[in-house]
């Protein structure tokens, strides 16, 4: 009997650990969705035209599952490419804000969507996409023709900064590993046009990565603002938005 007592304690304990476990971790991700929403606010309190960009995320989000959800089941994994949320904000950014030249940092499936963009735009619009890996860009560029998309606007990152990079009205930033990603940051921050022009930085979960790029943006004079509330995804990834960056 006393065995039985004791079993029946035991067990309640446990439910009572795993219970006040799971609420310390919903209670967590309250406060986490608070406080980016709260970010979110003041980034659109700030950017009038961002409020905009968010009303297209929905969209732009349900036109890209089809293809993303293809994308990550046959060219690459979903831990590697850029998140649907994000793929989502540049396309929404890119109908938002209509860019007349796109940087594309990083190719895979934002280059999918720039080329898309591309393709709908009544403007001409300059499109360059980029990679440190030269085989990774052929399987970028394997893929956009499959597609109908062109391809003329890769390049491999040598011969990028050997045509000295230039200035651009949209950039995203995904490049390679983290480390290729913090060294070649200053650069790709350079590579915003000044006062409009706005820079998507994916990654900035990673703690040193993203107070590498607070200091970036600050030696520009620009405007950061955490978006984790419209780009954080399954794997804990998140976005900065950049603009206002002095000349």
């Amino acid at each position: 009997m006393l065995n039985k007592v004791t079993s029946s304690i035991r067990n309640v304990y446990a439910d009572i650990v795993v219970n006040t476990g799971g609420v310390r971790t919903n209670l967590r991700r309250l406060r986490t969705r608070i406080a980016d929403t709260r970010a979110l606010s003041a980034a659109r309190r700030s950017e009038p035209w961002l409020s905009e960009v968010i009303e297209h995320i929905g969209p732009c989000r349900r036109r890209l599952r089809g293809r993303y959800s293809q994308y990550t089941d046959f060219v690459s994994n979903p831990g590697n490419a850029l998140s649907l949320q994000s793929s989502a904000l540049v396309y929404a950014l890119c109908e938002t804000l209509r860019p007349a030249s796109v940087l594309d940092l990083g190719s895979g499936f934002s280059s999918y969507v720039v080329g898309t963009y591309q393709g709908e735009s009544t403007q001409t619009v300059l499109v360059r996409s980029v990679d440190d890996s030269r085989e990774w860009l052929e399987r970028t560029r394997d893929y956009l023709k499959q597609l109908g998309l062109p391809t003329e606007g890769l390049r491999s990152l040598d011969e990028f900064e050997a045509t000295g990079c230039g200035i651009f009205d949209l950039v995203i930033y995904d490049l390679g590993s983290m480390e290729t990603r913090k060294r070649w940051l200053r650069n790709a921050i350079l590579c915003v046009k000044p006062v409009t022009g706005v820079a998507l930085i994916d990654d900035c979960h990673v703690g040193d990565f993203a107070s590498q790029v607070v200091s970036a943006v600050r030696e520009r004079g620009g405007r950061l603002y955490d978006i984790a509330r419209i780009t954080r995804d399954r794997f804990g990834r998140r976005s900065f938005l950049v603009t206002g960056l002095a000349g």
